[in-house]
């Protein structure tokens, strides 16, 4: 029962990031609880082939690729310097739900 409860919280902070995310972008805010369509919505943000979403079904490719995903994410919306490039990346890779939830609502963040 506590599984199902943080998995939600997880589910609804990812959601709601992303959601923030994709109206910035001037896209549908809805299509980021949608959860395999707001891949390929992120990929289409970050000018990447949605072929590439193949990716994700090879074992170790996948991880590799994730790093990637989360390196190009950090770039395109938090690159004010090197240190909060790598800074992001690394809480997008260990903490993916609060990267976003801070990618989201960087412009309150940081004045």
């Amino acid at each position: 029962m506590v599984r199902l409860i943080v998995l939600l919280g997880i589910y609804l902070i990812s959601s709601v990031s992303l959601m923030k995310i994709f109206e910035g972008e001037g896209r549908n805010g809805k299509l980021g609880w949608i959860p395999i369509l707001r891949i390929f919505i992120l990929f289409d943000i970050l000018n990447l082939s949605r072929w590439l979403f193949i990716v994700f079904f090879i074992p170790f490719v996948a991880e590799i690729f994730s790093i990637y995903l989360m390196y190009s994410i950090s770039k395109k919306f938090f690159y004010y310097n090197k240190a909060s490039l790598i800074i992001m990346t690394i809480l997008l890779c260990l903490l993916p739900p609060i990267g976003l939830l801070v990618i989201a609502y960087r412009d309150k963040i940081i004045k």
